[in-house]
């Protein structure tokens, strides 16, 4: 795994983690090259993690984002 997929190249992919964090509910800052499928992210999640971004962001996401980009990097 290169550095490049560690570290968080913004503060929308750090401030994203976070969310995912505690959505998964997670002891550890999930990567921005993790997928949020992969770390434990059900339909369920997903739907929290897209109500906390609309918070957080002041954007809605459009039907299908999360599945279409499930990593951090992506969705960020």
């Amino acid at each position: 795994m290169s550095s490049e997929s560690t570290e968080f190249s913004t503060d929308i992919e750090h401030e994203l983690a976070s969310l995912w964090q505690q959505v998964l509910n997670t002891d550890f800052l999930p990567r921005p090259s993790d997928d949020f499928f992969s770390l434990g992210g059900d339909s369920v999640a997903m739907i929290m993690a897209e109500l906390r971004i609309n918070e957080r962001f002041s954007v809605a996401l459009p039907e299908g984002t999360m599945l279409a980009a499930s990593s951090l990097r992506e969705l960020s």
